[in-house]
């Protein structure tokens, strides 16, 4: 899951608030667009020696987060806190919480014509998004290699799909 290369995330609420700056690991996975804190995004960042956080102005998305967004973050830092996930029927392992996010990333991000009888529901996630279709990416390459806003984007289009499941607009149960 780590990025390559690294990059490093923060939630400007807590850093601005707490008396020394530092860094939740979970920040740098990019497993989460949000804090588990504040709900904000996690926001690109440069630190020098845990003195100087300077905020990456350029690549800051101010766009606002969905509800799914929220809930598939909590979920992902339950996992990450407790080992567990409690989804509506049960809970699951971490391991397969990851291994759900994974797949659904990867589906999200090959082409349609990889799985022709489901593409319009893809297509359908990414027009709830509001991006396009596998976030712009015209090459397939692992999401680890993904630019940061490519990866956020993957993330969000997971949220969305985890969510039209459970409304179940998609036609999976």
């Amino acid at each position: 899951w780590l990025s390559h290369p690294p990059t490093m995330r923060g939630c400007q609420i807590c850093i601005k608030s707490w008396s020394e700056i530092s860094f939740c690991l979970s920040w740098k996975l990019p497993v989460m667009i949000t804090c588990p804190f504040h709900g904000c995004r996690l926001q690109p960042c440069t630190s020098y020696s845990s003195n100087y956080v300077f905020w990456q102005e350029d690549q800051i998305m101010d766009k606002p987060v969905t509800k799914a967004v929220l809930k598939m973050d909590m979920r992902t830092w339950k996992a990450l806190t407790d080992g567990k996930v409690d989804l509506p029927c049960r809970s699951i392992h971490v391991g397969v919480w990851f291994r759900i996010l994974r797949s659904l990333l990867n589906e999200l991000s090959l082409p349609l014509s990889r799985y022709p009888g489901q593409s319009q529901y893809i297509r359908n996630i990414w027009n709830r998004c509001g991006y396009p279709i596998r976030a712009g990416l015209n090459i397939w390459k692992p999401y680890e290699y993904l630019p940061l806003q490519m990866q956020m984007r993957m993330l969000e289009a997971a949220a969305t799909a985890m969510e039209m499941i459970e409304e179940g607009v998609l036609g999976i149960t």
